[in-house]
């Protein structure tokens, strides 16, 4: 009974300590979002808070809808499949500030729950596994995202408690292989989840020499719930059925990377893309520690298969996300068909955060476990343990990139100084209403194009727009709108090979800017040589240009100035002109902007 008792203690201490350490991470975002209102809080903008976002608030606003008419002339709504199906309702109760602050919360929560389990699954150490799941959780996140890389410690723990004899034990491990599903894509990670759980049901079957059910099970789990939530992509992938997507075009990653080079740095340098950092460098030092210790028979007996696990996971990961992006594989995937010449297989490194700071808190246990059960020694081992991992926490918590950092920095000096871009200034939802009033039409009557400026402010209010940022479209549309850009694209090589070779943001780039997008109030450029075919602007029913700069001399391209519009809150200065009306223009033509609409579904992002 008193150990009982005293179990029960442990237990409701952790439960504070961990809402005390979660607390700590969000401190900053909930500070600000309270101080400054909803949407004040610092997060990564970019393939998040552009249209990316769409993801959610389309499905949401418009549930029910086949086709979305608001965005580059009306897009299926397979075109815009949320990553995460269980944040959706978010999205529909809640304003997009409220549901994304709740998103993010939601992330970082599983983070640290997942990884506390995880790590005391496997070492039974509540100390230890406190420390690495607060570092796990100060990571940075895309939230939009959901669990892709912040859930790997989940799954880990909840694979492991299916396979416990106890019914409660599956129980809870099936919620959460339900939750994990829900909370993640399976086409940016779910297909390298089932492929891992089913690779380790094979060994483990093969070596016990009788097929382990239980794993079999949550692959199952994991399978029949990312069925249920893709089952149109099934369909179209099987039936064949299918439209030509832009993506059949890509060029760009088609020359591959070093596997050397990426594999080692995949193993040292902590950074492989921004979606998907471990910022592990320091964090090898404690690994190194232990791997020493685990020389030591003792060590080994009782962490020695544990710590070779999780390296090896580490190791073959790193292998395969390196193996993938090499030129070889390159060449051999542009052979295959449709989409699937330009699906990015290296996704493995979505795994390899949380595996990194899974293998740390084995590695914090062993140095622990190396020391006498005395209490004077005990303290010495933690003590020992906290150095070694305070570098690791310098390394996360002063990342300038993180949302921690962030968030921090913005609270002490402002965005004066700082120059964050919030939510609040980016959606502009007090300037978009000015420009509604301004235009003084209904706005699902016309539509906008942007120069310079991202089209997620005026989709976000509900304007129409002929352009848009999707990971994929129709190729036919792509056809279709770089006719009213092909004059500009011949004017900048780049912006020609990043239309033609990629395509996924369908701007209207200006040819002296580059293909910038995010140019702000304090941009303060013109323009003087505009080579848009407004006859195509026309034949799509765009009416309107949002232009971050000043189109000099607009009347000679048929344009009529509106005005110009900015807002202290706002992050952008928009130029508003009217695409004037063509008498020759025939009402089928400008129909085509109305009803132009392609089946599709989303299969992510390969630069």
């Amino acid at each position: 009974m008193q150990d009982k008792n005293k179990k029960i203690s442990v237990n409701l201490i952790m439960v504070v300590l961990g809402l005390l350490a979660v607390c700590a991470v969000l401190s900053p975002v909930l500070y600000l979002t309270v101080r400054d209102g909803l949407g004040n809080a610092v997060f990564p903008f970019h393939d998040q808070l552009d249209e990316t976002i769409l993801n959610y608030v389309f499905p949401a606003r418009y549930f029910g809808a086949s086709v979305y008419e608001q965005m580059m002339c009306g897009i299926p709504q397979e075109g815009l499949k949320p990553f995460c199906p269980i944040f959706v309702p978010l999205y529909s109760i809640f304003s997009v500030y409220t549901a994304f602050l709740i998103q993010h919360c939601i992330t970082v929560v599983t983070a640290y729950v997942g990884m506390y389990l995880c790590v005391r699954k496997l070492t039974d150490n509540y100390l230890i596994s406190f420390g690495t799941a607060f570092l796990f959780a100060l990571l940075p996140v895309h939230s939009i995202y959901g669990n892709v890389v912040m859930g790997t410690p989940l799954l880990i723990y909840c694979i492991l408690r299916f396979r416990e004899k106890a019914l409660s034990g599956k129980i809870i491990a099936g919620i959460g292989l339900v939750f994990y599903a829900l909370s993640t894509s399976f086409v940016l990670s779910g297909w390298v989840a089932l492929s891992l759980v089913f690779l380790v049901f094979i060994i483990i079957s093969l070596k016990n020499k009788k097929a382990d059910w239980m794993l079999l099970c949550s692959f199952g789990i994991l399978l029949a719930v990312y069925v249920a939530c893709n089952i149109d992509l099934f369909i179209e992938v099987f039936s064949g059925d299918t439209w030509v997507s832009h993506r059949t075009e890509f060029g760009f990653g088609v020359s591959g990377k070093p596997f050397l080079e990426t594999f080692v740095g995949l193993l040292t340098k902590g950074s492989y893309t921004y979606e998907a950092e471990s910022k592990h460098e320091f964090a090898l030092i404690p690994i190194g520690v232990a791997a020493l210790l685990l020389l030591i028979k003792k060590q080994r007996e009782k962490f020695g298969k544990i710590f070779a696990c999780v390296a090896g996971t580490i190791a073959v990961l790193a292998f395969f996300s390196a193996l993938m992006d090499t030129e070889f594989v390159g060449k051999l995937q542009d052979k295959l068909p449709g989409m699937l010449s330009s699906f990015q297989l290296s996704r493995f490194y979505y795994f390899l955060p949380g595996c990194w700071f899974v293998l740390l808190g084995v590695s914090g246990a062993i140095i622990v476990e190396a020391f006498p059960a005395k209490k004077l020694w005990v303290l010495v081992s933690y003590a020992l343990v906290a150095v070694l991992f305070l570098p690791t926490l310098n390394r996360i918590a002063r990342d300038k990139d993180g949302i921690f950092y962030q968030n921090i920095n913005q609270i002490n000096n402002g965005k004066a100084v700082t120059g964050y871009i919030t939510m609040k200034s980016l959606y502009s939802d007090d300037l978009m209403k000015i420009i509604e009033e301004a235009i003084g039409k209904d706005m699902s009557s016309y539509r906008v194009v942007h120069i310079g400026i991202s089209p997620v402010a005026a989709l976000m209010h509900g304007f129409n727009t002929i352009d848009g940022y999707s990971n994929n479209y129709p190729l036919e549309y792509k056809h279709t709108f770089r006719k009213v850009i092909a004059d500009e694209l011949e004017l900048n090589d780049y912006n020609k090979t990043y239309y033609d070779c990629w395509g996924s943001r369908c701007y209207a780039f200006y040819h002296e800017w580059g293909n910038a997008f995010m140019l702000g109030k304090s941009f303060g450029e013109t323009i003087a040589d505009l080579r848009l075919n407004f006859d195509e602007l026309r034949k799509l029913n765009c009416q309107y240009i949002f232009s971050a700069g000043e189109i000099v001399d607009c009347g000679k391209y048929g344009l009529r100035f509106i005005g110009d519009y900015e807002t202290d809150s706002s992050y952008w200065h928009i130029f508003v002109y009217e695409v004037e009306n063509n008498e020759e223009d025939s009402v089928s033509d400008r129909d085509i902007g109305n009803h132009y609409c392609a089946a599709y579904d989303y299969l992510g992002d390969k630069r």
